[in-house]
Formats: C-alpha cells, structure tokens, sequence
C-alpha cells in the first residue's frame, strides 16, 4: 500500500507518465476474447478505460483526438496515428485524414458528389469521406 501512495504522489502532476500507466495496465489484460481490448481516454483528471466495441470513431481536430462513443466524448491520450498502427481490429477503418470509424456502428452513407461520402454513425454524429477513402468504405460495406 505504501508503495502505491509513493507512487501516486510521484506522478502527481504528471498526466503524461500517468496516461503512459494506464496504457500500460490497459494491455496486460488478458486476451481471451477480441472484446477485451481497451483504449485509454482522458476526462479532465481522470482516465477511462474503454472497451473498442463501445468506441464509435476516433476524431482528430487539430492538435486533440477524441473518442467518441455513443454517449458522449472524451479525450485520448494518443496521436490518431499511433492509434490506427495500434487498432488491429478489422471493424476500425481510417476514412479521412482526421477519423477512424468503427463500421459497426455506421447507420447510413450519404452520397455529397461522385467520389464524396458522408456517413453517419449510432449516435447520429456525421463524418465525411475523403476522395480517397469512399471507394474503400463502400467496399467494405458491400455485403
């Protein structure tokens, strides 16, 4: 116990060596299943763990990169680049610059031209479809 408190008042103050703990304890858990992955998400002072079947996407917006899910939003501790070489998931697929989605959770896919795509996700929240990416994400959704 002691040991712990040491601890905690070293990494007082410190949100990058605390994030870079979480992430630590967040992949020793065991892989028994493909469901107990975890990402790590930031909410002020506080760090979540959250299972990737309840994340919808993952948005960058400048410099900040959030987890979305369906309630609501929180801050990953992680570049959106990092987190794409990280996802081995098969439903997480980059579809622009600034997103990944999880093709789960998407509800429908709107044609803006010829080669652009909006979709829209569980939650309601839409996200476009770079050039590059709409022939892919069709792909992927053909069934």
């Amino acid at each position: 116990m002691r040991t712990a408190v040491e601890r905690a008042k070293r990494l007082l103050g410190r949100p990058g060596e605390i994030a870079a703990n979480v992430e630590r304890i967040a992949s020793v858990q065991p892989r028994t299943s493909p469901h107990s992955r975890k990402v790590v998400g930031r909410n002020g002072d506080e760090y979540l763990l959250l299972d990737l079947d309840e994340v919808l996407a993952f948005q960058a917006e400048r410099e900040l990169v959030w987890i979305v899910t369906a309630k609501n939003r929180v801050l990953a501790t992680q570049s959106l680049r990092t987190i794409e070489k990280r996802l081995t998931e098969p439903q997480f697929h980059r579809v622009h610059r600034n997103a990944i989605v999880n093709v789960n959770h998407i509800r429908k896919l709107s044609a803006l031209s010829s080669q652009r795509w909006l979709i829209t996700l569980s939650n309601a929240l839409q996200i476009t479809v770079s050039k590059r990416q709409g022939h892919h994400i069709r792909q992927i959704l053909r069934w």
